[in-house]
C-alpha cells in the first residue's frame, strides 16, 4: 500500500523487506496474513514484515559467520586468537556479498587512517570490529558484539557536538 501526500508517494514497506528477495518477501507476506492473521496495510501486518525479515537478515548474517569460520578453522588457525578473530573478519563477506577487507586493510597501517572524527560510521565500525579481533574475541561471542558496542558508543559520545 502507497500514500499519496502532496503529490509525492510513501512507501510503508519495512526497510528490512526490501532487502529481502522476491521468494523470501513473498513467504514474509503470507506468514503475516495466514499465520498471524494480520491484513496487509494494517500496523499489525508491517510490524510482523518487520519482525521477520529482520530475523531473516540476522539468520543470513549468522551463516555468513559460520562460512567465515569454517574458513579460518580450514586454514588450521585457532579460535580464541587474535588471528583467528581477524580472519573471520577478513573473511565475511557484507550483507549485500561484498568482501569486508578496506577497513581492516587501512588498519593495518595506521598512518593512512583518518582521524576518528572525520571517518564514516561504517569506518568506525569496522576499525572498532578490527580492535575488538585484535584483542582474541571471537566475533561470534557476546563479548566481542560488547567490546564492539562500547567502542561505537564511545567515539559516537566524543564526536558529538557540545550541547550549548
Amino acid at each position: 500500500m502507497s500514500i499519496a501526500v502532496a503529490g509525492c508517494v510513501s512507501d510503508p514497506t519495512p526497510e528490512a523487506m526490501r532487502r529481502l528477495d522476491d521468494g523470501q518477501a513473498q513467504r514474509v507476506n503470507s506468514i503475516c496474513e495466514t499465520t498471524l492473521g494480520a491484513r496487509l496495510g494494517d500496523s499489525y501486518f508491517e510490524t510482523c514484515q518487520s519482525s521477520l525479515a529482520g530475523v531473516l537478515a540476522q539468520q543470513q548474517a549468522e551463516r555468513r559467520l559460520l562460512e567465515a569460520r569454517a574458513a579460518c578453522t580450514h586454514a588450521s588457525l585457532k579460535a580464541g586468537s587474535p588471528e583467528f578473530a581477524v580472519c573471520v573478519l577478513r573473511n565475511q563477506p557484507s550483507p549485500d556479498g561484498r568482501p569486508q577487507t578496506t577497513a581492516i586493510r587501512s588498519a593495518d597501517s595506521p598512518a593512512r587512517l583518518k582521524s576518528l572524527s572525520l571517518a564514516s560510521q561504517e569506518d568506525v565500525r569496522r576499525r572498532a570490529q578490527l580492535s575488538c579481533a585484535m584483542l582474541g574475541l571471537d566475533p561470534a561471542g557476546a563479548a566481542f558484539s560488547n567490546c564492539v558496542s562500547d567502542l561505537q558508543s564511545g567515539i559516537a559520545q566524543i564526536n558529538m557536538p557540545p550541547a550549548q
